[in-house]
């Protein structure tokens, strides 16, 4: 075992510190709110590793140490009255847990913890020694970061072996995607009272003729119709995934329908938790990410008309209210004088807003230096041509494009809002700025424009972040995930049917 450099985040002075990096080299201290710590194992870790041992998170985020099938010490209290489990003293948690985080791991990671620091463990084609047959059900027609996670997360359990399949609308843009890619998609219309006993009806029947270990649903509509049918047809465990950051006005979907409930980011466990969901029924497992590619000879620059030297701000959403595309034009509007270079791009589709945009661009007599490109596939081409990522959402689950950003380099400015923060590293990789405050996002727009080579350093930093700890990689999401599915089916002492 070897010495681990940790750097922390600070977000208040009396606060908790929260880690957001560990390397096996020095780390050089960002700014004020952060602090550096070196840790060193400790006698025991050494005695452990040299017996073999074999160090995981429980799905509750608890450290275990296992010699082979032996669970030989745990931080749960609950388990120190087994017999031959001892409590893991408080130095030794720390660098356990830094040791993890280190291999990708988070809150419910449990079969990373191999020494070795290689992360290629986790993109293995094989899981823990069971194949699951899963059912993922999906009512959204449309495709976005929700149904994205998906996907990469379907693909990601297939290639660890186990059977998926999944139940979709017919005119569902995800179903299409699912059935390209080689899964079996059944579609189901889940629109309406209408369509309630059909849907509910349908699934069951699906899950009683060809049984599945798990259910996992995805938005509230297809929660209810899946998860009834799966209790009627005693199917072994229902997993609800909580990708949203709207508060949770219900909790009936969290706690009678589904067996167990995965938060996409740490803000939306917490969500769960303050509501009253129970602990021990929440995993934590971020929503998969990879990193977007970028056609040789595409130039989104000289398709806009842009020359080489344009500072350009960019920004990839779905065209909604709460992601704060306004205050990104207030924002630009403000710096646009000092910076006659500073040019604006926006990717992404929906009404009204896009209309809405279009009007506000044109009322700030900016419509020459914003272009609005509408959807586009290929986003690693159109965030290439950026110098800035700029999105100050309002409300964010995760925010899984400032991790695309970041991947490819590129300095982000994003609202300080639910899961953001934990996709950066503030003032290191990115800034936070308070949402719908055009006047902060000016200010930090300003600071990156003005400075090339702090927007070189950061985009640096990000990248490192993205791809040096790959724990936002479809691969390390799939093995958490299986690990979670194995754990909650054991607890409730259920057999695996594959």
């Amino acid at each position: 075992m070897a010495t681990l450099h940790v750097l922390k985040y600070l977000p208040r002075a009396n606060g908790a510190a929260r880690l957001v990096d560990v390397k096996l080299q020095a780390i050089k201290r960002p700014g004020p709110r952060y602090q550096v710590d070196t840790l060193q194992p400790s006698e025991q870790v050494r005695a452990w590793t040299a017996g073999g041992a074999r160090f995981a998170l429980s799905p509750l985020g608890m450290i275990r140490v296992w010699l082979g099938r032996r669970l030989a010490a745990a931080e749960c209290p609950r388990e120190h009255a087994l017999p031959g489990v001892a409590p893991i003293a408080p130095d030794d948690r720390e660098y356990l847990e830094a040791y993890l985080v280190m291999l990708g791991s988070r809150w419910n990671h449990d079969d990373l913890g191999i020494p070795g620091w290689d992360l290629a463990d986790a993109a293995r084609p094989q899981g823990r020694g069971s194949c699951l047959r899963i059912l993922h059900t999906e009512a959204a027609t449309s495709y976005g970061g929700q149904e994205y996670s998906i996907y990469k997360e379907m693909v990601a359990m297939r290639q660890r072996g186990h059977h998926l399949e999944a139940v979709c609308q017919p005119q569902a843009e995800l179903g299409v995607r699912l059935r390209s890619a080689g899964f079996t998609v059944h579609a189901l219309p889940m629109d309406g009272l209408r369509d309630f006993r059909r849907a509910v009806g349908g699934i069951r029947r699906l899950l009683r003729c060809t049984p599945f270990d798990v259910v996992n649903t995805h938005s509230r509509r297809d929660t209810v119709l899946a998860a009834i049918a799966a209790r009627m047809a005693g199917t072994s465990l229902i997993v609800r995934t909580r990708h949203l950051a709207k508060p949770i006005n219900s909790l009936y979907a969290y706690t009678w329908l589904a067996h167990r409930v995965i938060a996409v980011s740490d803000f939306v466990r917490r969500q769960l938790l303050e509501r009253g969901v129970a602990p021990q029924k929440i995993g934590m497992v971020y929503s998969p990410v990879e990193p977007p590619s970028a056609d040789e000879g595409i130039c989104v620059r000289r398709e806009l008309g842009l020359s080489s030297n344009a500072l350009v701000i960019g920004c990839v959403a779905v065209m909604r209210e709460d992601k704060g595309l306004t205050d990104l034009l207030d924002a630009f509007e403000r710096v646009s004088a000092k910076y006659p270079r500073a040019q604006l791009v926006l990717a992404g589709d929906g009404e009204p807003m896009l209309s809405q945009l279009r009007a506000q661009a044109a009322g700030l007599g900016l419509a020459a230096r914003i272009h609005f490109l509408g959807r586009r596939e290929d986003i690693g081409n159109v965030m290439t041509a950026f110098d800035i990522f700029a999105l100050p959402t309002r409300r964010e689950a995760l925010g899984t494009v400032f991790i695309e950003a970041a991947a490819l380099g590129l300095p982000v400015i994003g609202g300080n809002v639910g899961g953001v923060p934990e996709t950066l590293l503030p003032g290191v990789s990115g800034i936070l700025v308070p949402p719908r405050d055009a006047a902060a996002l000016a200010v930090a727009l300003d600071d990156l424009l003005a400075d090339p080579e702090r927007r070189r350093a950061m985009g640096a930093a990000g990248r490192s972040h993205v791809l040096g700890t790959g724990r936002f990689t479809p691969a390390v999401a799939a093995t958490q995930v299986e690990s979670l599915y194995l754990d909650w089916l054991a607890e409730r002492g259920r057999r695996v049917c594959g």
